[in-house]
């Protein structure tokens, strides 16, 4: 489920069922000569953030993948989509999956089910190819430059903006003009590459990618993280993922609205 939602003046983190996602799953097998499976690849655009809770867990895909390999007997790895504003949709469209471990088994063993269904009943083999890949290392323009006196006033607060403010003191060096988004076309068979990016991508450019690929997956959050990447529409919009969340990357602003042109170049030139 998309979620950001216009709500109250604002974009919020909320469910909003006419906005984009990218409701495909892929489901990649390497299989022994007899037919057996070896291991599983499995593509999805959702973010794992069923549970709030300070702890470290595998979410929903963790379920998942170990109820496919309890069933299979094949190793089984999770491939996160371009899913920087999709949230796990919950039992009804106006809200967001929530809950602990009960509700994060539900909705990895549901993932699970379609995940044995597609390897059962669809699909065509793919030819294998050599493996090849090329890289592309894209600087993200900032939309701006904090000055001194911005940094001082932020690290005498409370909360992220202080930490951020006191980060920025520390380390002269996260004042920079731009981030890295390193990306990454892997070909693993004919027809089916992989796209990596060290960020939280937004689905919209997954869609892109898949769109005039024809064959490519991309996956976000590979590779390191420098933040979300979200599209000049959202730039404008502001919202947690061009706005908010920049404070806990300890970016020195949001980016500027060139970067959706040049993500999208750079896919077309890797593609």
């Amino acid at each position: 489920m998309h979620r950001r939602a216009w709500i109250d003046g604002e974009f919020q983190l909320a469910p909003n069922p006419d906005g984009p996602s990218d409701p495909e799953l892929t489901v990649v097998a390497f299989e022994r000569a007899d037919g057996s499976p070896h291991s599983l690849l499995v593509h999805y655009a959702c973010h794992p953030v069923i549970s709030s809770a300070n702890l470290i867990s595998g979410e929903y895909p963790g379920a998942a993948m170990r109820a496919v390999e309890e069933r299979t007997g094949a190793v089984s790895l999770f491939l996160q989509g371009c899913s920087g504003d999709i949230n796990p949709s919950g039992r009804e469209w106006f809200r967001f999956a929530s809950g602990g471990e009960d509700e994060i088994t539900r909705c990895g063993l549901a993932l699970a089910d379609r995940v044995l269904e597609l390897r059962e009943t669809h699909g065509e083999n793919l030819a294998p190819v050599p493996i090849r890949s090329e890289s592309r290392d894209l600087p993200l323009a900032f939309a701006s430059t904090p000055s001194d006196a911005e940094i001082i006033a932020a690290s005498m607060r409370t909360g992220i903006d202080g930490e951020w403010g006191k980060a920025l003191l520390e380390d002269p060096s996260l004042r920079q003009p731009s981030a890295t988004l390193a990306m990454r076309r892997l070909d693993i068979a004919d027809q089916l590459s992989l796209l990596t990016m060290n960020a939280e991508v937004v689905v919209e450019y997954g869609l892109f990618a898949k769109a005039i690929s024809g064959g490519a997956l991309p996956v976000t959050c590979c590779n390191g993280m420098v933040g979300y990447v979200p599209t000049a529409a959202q730039l404008a919009e502001g919202g947690y993922e061009p706005d908010g969340s920049t404070r806990y990357f300890l970016l020195p602003s949001g980016f500027s609205p060139v970067i959706e042109r040049d993500v999208r170049q750079a896919f077309e030139h890797l593609i």
